[in-house]
């Protein structure tokens, strides 16, 4: 859409025009800049003769205004530094009459009972036309270049044309020059995203433990309320703190039970064991940047229980937003893991430093990797243990029976996010931190399971089967 001038209603009584016949000599204008540059646009006071400028339109602009039968309009070269004064009425006692200096062409309403419209092309030569006629597309011509290089690149391919004759030259030419300016452009944007990105991660991780040590924060402020019922159960309260189509941050309130959480700790006691990290090479190690105790566990679907009826939940809440559309079979099991606190003077508390539980590079998906995270409130701590987004200025103060659902893939593109969901454990320094996790993946089944993809999501023994086929 172009941009418009306001509608400016030129004054009858200033002109001695009767107001009985006003209606009868009342014509509606429209000036349409195509001359490929900025121009002026004057009414004269048909009393004085003077110009009263009106609006300096640039190219393709459109100055809409009332006038009257018999006015005369001045239309030139707009003057660098030239005072516009738009939105204006004229009358007898206006102070910005000028003169006109520059080469002029000029413009009067003519008795034709329609609107009317007066297109300016190159050279200040004027269509008339009536305002509903289509206006027919810009001419080479009238094209304004803002951008110096593509100015350049245009005038080399006018000037191989007019050389060689050879219109197939001159666009191959005009396209080879654009595609290297636009080359040039993008790799400096790019270097600039990846310049703030760097500096917003530095800020982000100077406030973290300034963020985890604030014994009085509270969960973030959220952008938006729902309410989600899943079956029978009583509405769950949902708050939004992060919605981008790739990432997406809510806590719902009371979606684990105490008789959920009793049956995964109990199920969890026996195989509690100390947490660990990918290794980058596609195993696991231990870690001081993850100090907890965890044990995976499982789930029997031939009969309904407890973790059953859980895990059916969280992962009929994550395809309902996400999309994702993600069965049961091959899910990993629903993690017990454990933080203790051993006072505020620990050097080295129980925590989780900032990590991405999938991807968040911006990369396209890979079968059988994590895309959403469901972290389930059993026990909370006296003193620490908030779950803080770094990136996405979002804090999860943990209450029993919470979850916090993270997302981090496009569901539309399968690309997944750059860094909004990098979330840490904030250290445990007072009390027992146990929560519930489940980490949901898109591309696996049940001759697909989780464990058979590594920690770099790839498939266990594909290489070799693939060397096989070759």
């Amino acid at each position: 859409m172009r941009p418009h001038f306001c509608v400016v209603f030129l004054s009858l009584l200033c002109c001695g025009v009767d107001a009985t016949s006003s209606a009868a000599l009342r014509r509606h204008l429209e000036f349409v800049n195509r001359s490929g540059e900025r121009i002026s646009v004057d009414w004269l006071n048909p009393l004085t003769g003077q110009p009263v400028l009106l609006g300096a339109p640039v190219n393709g602009e459109t100055i809409p205004l009332d006038s009257f039968v018999n006015h005369t309009f001045a239309i030139r070269q707009h003057q660098d530094g030239q005072k516009v004064k738009r939105f204006e009425t004229p009358s007898l006692s206006t102070t910005h009459t000028r003169t006109l200096e520059a080469p002029t062409t000029y413009v009067t309403v003519s008795e034709e009972p329609h609107d009317q419209r007066f297109v300016i092309h190159k050279g200040l030569t004027v269509e008339e036309s009536k305002t509903n006629e289509e206006i027919f597309p810009l001419k080479s011509d009238e094209i304004s270049f803002d951008c110096e290089f593509v100015r350049e690149c245009h005038q080399k391919a006018k000037s191989l044309l007019q050389n060689s004759k050879s219109s197939l030259r001159a666009i191959e030419s005009l396209q080879t020059c654009l595609e290297y300016y636009t080359a040039l452009m993008l790799e400096d944007k790019n270097e600039e995203l990846a310049f703030q990105a760097q500096v917003r991660e530095q800020i982000s991780a100077l406030a973290e433990d300034h963020t985890c040590a604030d014994p009085m924060r509270t969960t973030t402020e959220p952008i938006e309320m729902r309410s989600w019922r899943y079956l029978d159960e009583d509405p769950r309260t949902v708050q939004v703190l992060h919605n981008r189509p790739s990432s997406q941050i809510h806590v719902l309130e009371g979606f684990i039970s105490p008789e959920e959480c009793q049956a995964i700790k109990d199920a969890a006691a026996p195989k509690l064991h100390r947490g660990t990290v990918a290794d980058g090479k596609g195993g696991s190690k231990l870690s001081e940047s993850r100090k907890a105790w965890q044990a995976g566990v499982g789930v029997d679907y031939s009969h309904k229980n407890a973790i059953s009826d859980l895990k059916k939940r969280l992962f009929a809440y994550t395809n309902e937003v996400t999309g994702f559309n993600m069965n049961l079979d091959g899910q990993e099991d629903i993690m017990s893991i454990q933080y203790f606190g051993d006072g505020v003077g620990n050097p080295t508390p129980d925590r989780y430093t900032p990590h991405c539980d999938g991807e968040c590079n911006g990369m396209p998906h890979k079968r059988g990797g994590r895309v959403a995270t469901m972290v389930m409130y059993c026990d909370i701590p006296e003193i620490g243990g908030g779950t803080n987004f770094q990136h996405s200025n979002v804090f999860v103060a943990p209450t029993i029976g919470a979850a916090a659902f993270f997302s981090y893939m496009n569901n539309d593109t399968g690309l997944h996010e750059t860094g909004f969901t990098t979330h840490s454990g904030c250290p445990v320094l007072e009390g027992t931190k146990r929560i519930a996790v489940q980490w949901m993946r898109v591309g696996v089944d049940e001759d697909s399971p989780w464990d058979s993809f590594d920690t770099n999501t790839v498939q266990k023994g594909s290489f070799i089967e693939d060397s096989r086929v070759e």
